[in-house]
């Protein structure tokens, strides 16, 4: 079987290596779903962004329901809403603006919302939330 594309030569830029070495060992960032995507083994792993992004870590701010992303913004300021993929590309931005206090309500197209990629809240070069798109 070939891969068309693949380095196999690089794996810096493949996140499901996170943590591994020449050692044996786990590879926590290998997830295993069941066919509802309920995570049966591993961690998701972070996507990798840009190295003027700093990674918050905090409780969740993003609830998906289908199509209808819920925000919970603690403090106004200027937000970007927006999917990205594993190497921290944007996709698509859902939402860039000022929000103010309090849960903030966004429905996405579906086209927007490909498993595999990433959501994302930040608040300018801050990611304040990601989230795996199952």
């Amino acid at each position: 079987m070939a891969c068309v594309g693949c380095s196999f030569s690089n794996v810096g830029d493949d996140p499901s290596h996170h943590g591994l070495n020449r050692e044996l060992s786990a590879a926590d960032s290998i997830v295993v779903l069941d066919r509802n995507g309920n995570l049966l083994w591993g961690n998701v792993p972070q996507p990798k962004f840009a190295n003027n992004y700093v990674v918050k870590p905090g409780e969740s701010r993003i609830t998906r329901v289908g199509d209808v992303v819920y925000v919970d913004i603690d403090v106004t300021g200027y937000y970007t809403l927006e999917t990205v993929n594993a190497v921290g590309t944007p996709l698509a931005k859902l939402f860039e603006g000022t929000w103010n206090p309090g849960e903030h309500m966004v429905q996405i197209p579906a086209d927007k919302l490909k498993a595999g990629g990433y959501l994302v809240l930040r608040k300018g070069y801050e990611i304040l939330n990601w989230q795996l798109l199952k």
